[in-house]
């Protein structure tokens, strides 16, 4: 099956490169207003190369909620999402959605730094270590005082302190308040809660997320065009072959999740059924006694 009509094989010399950019179909990324357009191809069922039972089935499945993720089609596109990083999206846009857009876009750290465990809150501050090191302690000093780094020294000098006798070299701490002051001035460090008590919940359940599991969110330009009115022999060789690379595996993407779609619509049939929501009300109890 080839419902979008595809070239079946990559182009690889430089003239059909060029080709395969320049005659490339081109939707809007956002409005026609906004004049700004990217590589693109139509998935409006009349359009596609499909059978009549194929077309018929795929019509039938739009009113059903969640065709999208049911079929595997969003998966397809998530797929190149992740692939790519994010740096390279594809969206639909056209009233109906009929239209799949190769977008830009990235992801960026939400700037949350913990969460509880029982509420699931999560917070821009750090928990400070319930076990600090020597030096995690001196560093702590800096967030918690706003005194100059001269004068925390002076004032845990003359106490007791095994975390502060653990360096031998006043200096030594000195320099260490001293770069901490700097990256909370600088805003290279969140800064920290006072426990690991939650604000919202109560419960002492606050934990910072590991540096492999920080929460991000991903973003998408819809406003940004992509190769507009380009002169593709202006470009060098490896420009052509790194767009070419990517606009074909938008393409293919593409074509996966179109036949997702339809292979999914073909094996199953729709039928309408009454399904009991369940909400909310208030009702009158009596009194106990």
């Amino acid at each position: 099956m080839n419902a979008l009509n595809l070239p079946t094989k990559m182009p690889r010399r430089r003239d059909r490169m060029i080709e395969y950019l320049a005659s490339h179909f081109r939707y809007d990324t956002m409005n026609s207003w906004n004049a700004a357009t990217s590589y693109a191809l139509c998935i409006k069922i009349h359009h596609l190369d499909l059978a009549p039972g194929e077309a018929d089935a795929c019509l039938a499945l739009l009113d059903v909620e969640g065709c999208y993720e049911e079929s595997g089609f969003s998966q397809e596109l998530g797929d190149f999402d992740r692939r790519w990083d994010y740096a390279w999206q594809i969206g639909q846009n056209g009233r109906s959605g009929g239209y799949l857009v190769l977008y830009q876009g990235g992801r960026k750290h939400t700037g949350h730094w913990s969460y509880c465990c029982h509420c699931g809150q999560r917070n821009f501050r750090l928990v400070p270590p319930a076990s600090p090191t020597p030096e995690e302690y001196v560093r702590l000093l800096a967030h918690r005082h706003p005194w100059t780094p001269e004068i925390i020294l002076r004032e845990y000098a003359e106490k007791p302190d095994p975390a502060i006798a653990f360096f031998k070299d006043p200096q030594t701490i000195l320099q260490i308040l001293r770069d901490e002051r700097a990256r909370i001035q600088g805003k290279e460090h969140p800064g920290y809660l006072d426990g690991d008590r939650c604000g919202r919940c109560g419960q002492a359940a606050m934990v910072n997320y590991s540096r492999d599991k920080l929460p991000f969110q991903t973003f998408t330009k819809p406003g940004m065009g992509l190769d507009m009115d380009e002169d593709y022999q202006d470009w060098d060789t490896g420009q052509l072959r790194d767009r070419v690379e990517l606009v074909w595996d938008f393409d293919q993407s593409c074509q996966k999740a179109v036949h997702a779609f339809v292979d999914y619509a073909t094996s199953v049939h729709v039928e309408e059924r009454e399904v009991l929501v369940p909400r909310k009300v208030l009702v009158a109890v009596p009194a106990s006694t």
